[in-house]
């Protein structure tokens, strides 16, 4: 949620049409998928590494509603 709101507020423009909700579920969304895989990949929460990617994984996404290429 912290990440969804500090993303809408400082990129105003860009996410002007995206809705909070949205930008919430889909990070948290990308951060459970990097956790699960962390999970199966390394045997057990906790590690740096997963947690590495489950913040990775919450920036991708909300780059990914803002700022990629070719978005109509």
């Amino acid at each position: 949620m912290l990440a969804a709101s500090f993303a809408k507020l400082l990129w105003r423009s860009e996410l002007g049409s995206a809705g909070w909700l949205r930008l919430c579920l889909l990070a948290s969304g990308a951060a459970a998928a990097a956790l699960l895989a962390g999970l199966v990949w390394l045997g057990h929460d906790g590690r740096i590494a997963t947690y590495a990617a489950m913040i990775g994984a919450t920036a991708l996404s909300l780059w990914w509603v803002g700022f990629r290429p070719l978005r109509g």
